[in-house]
């Protein structure tokens, strides 16, 4: 930039002294003054426009930085670590990725339509990677005006169900009986009904009515991959109780299924290919109900009781023999009572069971609802002659002395879980007490004291407790079973414990202040 020059007033040595000196008597040479002025005044303008020259010029450079700038991004992402993870690999991340159904609910939902939005060659792997885009959660339990329109799920669907080739379907579907007529519900079941070959794992919570209708009669026969059927699982989906007795036959014919869980509908008898199954799962049935119908799954290794009906179970001629392994029974929350449910079975291939009772503000109050009548159990054991290697006790209120004599008869177990119920206030332990401990403690020094020892085979132990004042009997009990020599452990005649959970309930006490104080002691 050439310099402007200076004015004429700014070479006269005097111009300070007037103004210092000569108020109301200034007697100079006014036109001088006033050329000096405007002369000033231009180079203002002059300095003004070079300033928006050069600010122009500087703006005008900093957009040409910003294009480098965008080449140099693009450079460094060519040499970014991802582009070296091969397209077998980065699929097998968004799988990972995509492990949650896409949904629709208040909204539509799709991690593969999220992960293709990041750039071209996402795009096109996620558009080519058929199983990121074959699952499926639909929810219709809503208010209307906050579902999305019928155009905008029919799209989603379409997508999915188009990009996911010939995948295996998950689906869960939830519409509500009031909703049985509504157009997002018709373009659900248009768009998931002719895919019905494909289905493998399916959550249908919609009413009788609509699955014994004339749309889904299509799906008859046509279930060649269905493995698991989750039917009207428990949920705040109202669905109508029909009134007359009918049989549901859209799934005789699913030569996969394996795992079938069934909610509660009353009247309706739902035909499954019971002598086919090995999973089996019964919420909220009534006693005959749910007998009737492990029997007819005589071949379910797996079955699970949830939540059921306290009413008297059916007369039998005796006890129903299963050849069920594993065995799951949940109280629901008023602590129906499993003792009849023990009356009923002989189990001899029995080796897991988990029973849990309630743990509702009911249960917290009244002690009995949670009671599991671990004597009735014990029953049952022996009747079955079964050989228990994983045993779960959640939400127990139960006596020491009730669980000593059922352990005592369980020497094959290798696992054990305890959990006292949870209540509040101050309450000692009732399962898990002093006496107990001393029971499981392993004495070394003198190996004829451990002829009655409980628990020989015990590797894996999870104890939920009150805060409790006897932690040296804990310590002691785990380190006379930790035994890292299993030669040792051989010759000794007990198995070393590999696993120790302890968690402490409520606020904590003054016999234990945490968990780790058991280590320090």
């Amino acid at each position: 930039m050439t310099p402007i020059p200076a004015t004429n007033l700014y070479q006269k040595s005097n111009v300070l002294n007037y103004l210092r000196n000569n108020f109301g008597t200034f007697s100079g040479d006014v036109q001088c003054i006033r050329k000096s002025l405007h002369e000033a005044e231009c180079d203002v303008r002059r300095y003004d426009d070079e300033i928006r020259r050069m600010e122009a010029r500087i703006v005008s450079l900093r957009n040409e930085q910003q294009a480098i700038l965008f080449r140099v991004d693009q450079y460094r992402s060519l040499l970014a670590p991802i582009r070296k993870v091969p397209p077998e690999v980065l699929g097998n991340i968004f799988t990972l990725c995509c492990s949650v159904e896409s949904k629709i609910a208040e909204r539509i939902d799709s991690p593969p339509i999220r992960l293709s939005q990041v750039c071209a060659g996402w795009r096109e792997l996620a558009m080519t990677t058929a199983p990121l885009w074959a699952r499926l959660n639909i929810d219709l339990n809503r208010d209307m005006d906050q579902m999305p329109s019928g155009d905008k799920m029919k799209s989603m669907l379409d997508t999915h169900l188009t990009l996911s080739k010939n995948s295996p379907l998950t689906l869960s579907v939830t519409i509500p009986s009031r909703w049985d007529d509504l157009e997002q519900a018709q373009v659900v079941i248009d768009c998931i009904v002719p895919h019905s070959s494909r289905w493998q794992d399916v959550s249908l919570d919609i009413s009788r009515e609509l699955l014994m209708g004339p749309i889904f009669a299509a799906i008859k026969g046509n279930l060649s991959q269905l493995q698991s059927l989750f039917l009207w699982p428990p949920s705040k989906c109202s669905i109508s109780f029909p009134t007359t007795v009918a049989t549901l036959d859209v799934f005789t014919s699913a030569p996969m299924l394996r795992n079938i869980q069934i909610g509660s509908l009353t009247q309706t008898e739902p035909g499954i290919p019971w002598s086919q199954l090995s999973d089996m799962g019964l919420y909220w049935q009534n006693g005959t109900t749910m007998l009737h119908r492990i029997k007819l799954a005589s071949a379910a290794s797996t079955i699970g009781i949830y939540w059921c009906h306290d009413v008297p179970l059916p007369d039998l001629q005796g006890p129903l023999v299963h050849n069920m392994r594993s065995l799951t029974l949940i109280q629901n929350k008023y602590g129906s009572s499993f003792r009849q449910l023990y009356d009923a079975f002989i189990l001899p291939r029995l080796t897991t069971l988990h029973l849990s009772g309630a743990e509702s503000e009911i249960a917290k109050v009244n002690f009995p609802t949670a009671y599991l009548h671990l004597p009735h159990l014990l029953s049952l054991i022996r009747r079955s002659q079964c050989s228990l290697t994983s045993l779960t006790l959640r939400n127990l209120h139960s006596p020491d002395d009730d669980i000593l004599a059922l352990l005592d008869e369980i020497p094959t177990l290798l696992s054990l879980e305890i959990h006292e119920l949870p209540t509040e206030g101050d309450f000692d332990n009732k399962a898990i007490t002093k006496r107990l401990l001393l029971e499981m403690t392993f004495n070394h020094r003198n190996p004829r004291a451990n002829r009655s020892l409980l628990l020989p085979c015990l590797k894996s132990l999870s104890f939920r407790v009150r805060p409790f004042d006897y932690a040296s009997a804990f310590v002691r009990m785990v380190q006379s079973r930790w035994i890292p020599n299993p030669d040792y452990a051989s010759a000794m005649g007990i198995s070393g414990l590999k696993k120790v959970v302890l968690d402490v309930l409520g606020p904590k006490g003054e016999g234990l202040k945490s968990p780790m104080d058991l280590w320090r002691r």
